[in-house]
């Protein structure tokens, strides 16, 4: 961290807060967790690993991240473990998922009320479906809390999404559940969040719907209650990790379809944005297409806001935007 341009403020048991460098703040907001060894910034950018830090502060991709890290490390004359002397691995096919740990306390989410969340049926999303997907309220904090599985129902983690405006603005809408001293954050680009519950359509199916937030997965539980096939990355980055448990689904059918549904980042179809839009979502697909079959979807009839899901605006809208999807050769 020193290298990279920030000083410590403060040292606990627990974590070490930084400079906010991810985006060239001098407020110390960056936190890291020394458990989950995951950095999180209160100010804009949230969960982030060290390589995730290393590209937003070098404007790099992964594999500069990895031998600049190797490289501070190295000059520190220690060990850089688990990686040795092998070139950085390329191949998907020899991608490790790791097994993440449960949390804790597996069932602390259930210390909160089982209670409508009436933001989230505003929008659509029932009851019935928070339940399904085992959303909880804390009422003093207005706050939904979000339990996290892994595809097993392993609890790996817990979220919060704010919906008091103050929160909102000094922590973010979405952050990890802080409880005691403890944070229940978790790596989110090693695991597919909703997919303990859409795995067996996705198999049957043979499709996985990319979405970036948990409420379009819920949503799309809501347009197809047997038929669900959403995940989400919780972000807007399809990881190495992502695209290994996306071919162990497929397992080895080229059939198989990846149709991302990215959150909307352009007012006009005709500009420039659009443009690093599709290639954005084209470089989050790369290495994928050549075992299965991608595509993505992209507003081009203006059915959709800025910064909404394809799944945001009902069914009948998404399902006009999965038809007209555009295939990656």
């Amino acid at each position: 961290m020193s290298e990279l341009g920030s000083d410590v403020k403060q040292e606990t048991n627990e974590y070490l807060i930084f400079k906010s460098i991810c985006h060239n703040s001098e407020k110390y907001k960056l936190y890291y967790y020394i458990s989950s060894k995951y950095f999180f910034c209160y100010s804009e950018c949230h969960n982030m690993s060290i390589y995730d830090l290393i590209m937003k502060i070098k404007k790099c991709e992964f594999k500069d991240a990895f031998n600049l890290l190797k490289d501070i490390v190295g000059n520190l004359d220690r060990p850089f473990i688990g990686f040795g002397d092998n070139e950085f691995i390329e191949d998907l096919d020899d991608i490790e998922v790791p097994e993440l740990k449960e949390i804790d306390k597996p069932f602390l989410y259930n210390m909160y009320l089982k209670k409508e969340i009436k933001e989230w049926s505003e929008e659509g999303i029932s009851y019935e479906v928070q339940q399904k997907f085992k959303i909880r309220y804390d009422l003093k904090g207005n706050r939904a809390i979000i339990p996290v599985f892994d595809d097993n129902g392993k609890t790996i983690g817990i979220r919060t999404r704010n919906f008091n405006p103050r929160d909102i603005e000094r922590r973010g809408k979405y952050i990890p559940l802080f409880y005691g001293d403890k944070c229940y954050n978790f790596p989110t680009s090693s695991m597919l969040y909703g997919l303990n519950i859409t795995k067996q359509n996705i198999l049957k199916y043979k499709k996985i719907i990319i979405t970036e937030g948990e409420k379009s997965v819920l949503k799309g539980d809501e347009y197809y209650p047997n038929g669900n096939c959403c995940v989400a990355m919780l972000g807007s980055n399809l990881s190495k990790v992502h695209k290994k448990i996306i071919l162990d689904l497929a397992n080895g059918d080229k059939s198989f379809e990846v149709i991302m549904a990215m959150d909307k980042e352009f007012e006009i179809y005709d500009s420039q944005e659009r443009i690093e839009y599709e290639k954005k979502i084209i470089k989050n697909l790369d290495g994928l297409n050549q075992y299965c079959k991608c595509s993505y979807i992209v507003d081009k009839e203006g059915l959709l806001d800025m910064k909404d899901s394809p799944l945001d605006k009902g069914k009948k809208i998404f399902e006009s935007l999965i038809k007209s999807r555009k295939l990656i050769n």
